[in-house]
């Protein structure tokens, strides 16, 4: 994986996507189970 300096704003905004949608992902299996 290479890490560009170019777009910290852009990395950061996409990792915090990726924790949301896995926060939920995770939130919406323990309510089905």
């Amino acid at each position: 994986m290479s890490v560009r300096n170019g777009r910290p704003l852009l990395m950061k905004a996409q990792l915090s996507l990726f924790l949301t949608v896995l926060r939920s992902s995770v939130a919406i299996e323990h309510i089905s189970i």
